[in-house]
């Protein structure tokens, strides 16, 4: 697990940002979206990039299942911390 959150960047904010530009979002609806998550994060300043971790799909044409947790890389640690 540990290693796994070293290569998601957790708590260091990502793979190639800087630290603590990356938040760690949990405990998500299975039914939220990235969209959202912009929206919210958005009034702390500026949204690099929202991921939400999902299930892997049974089919082509199928979105995966939120897993309840997901990433939002600001552009700045100042504004991830706000």
């Amino acid at each position: 697990e540990k290693e796994k959150d070293k290569e998601m960047g957790v708590g260091k904010g990502g793979p190639r940002g800087n630290p603590g530009d990356t938040l760690y979002v949990g405990d998500l609806p299975l039914d939220a979206n990235e969209e959202e998550l912009l929206r919210e994060f958005g009034s702390c300043g500026n949204v690099v990039h929202v991921v939400i971790t999902r299930e892997r799909p049974h089919s082509e044409t199928e979105v995966g299942r939120s897993r309840g947790f997901g990433f939002v890389k600001m552009s700045s640690a100042a504004e991830a911390n706000s």
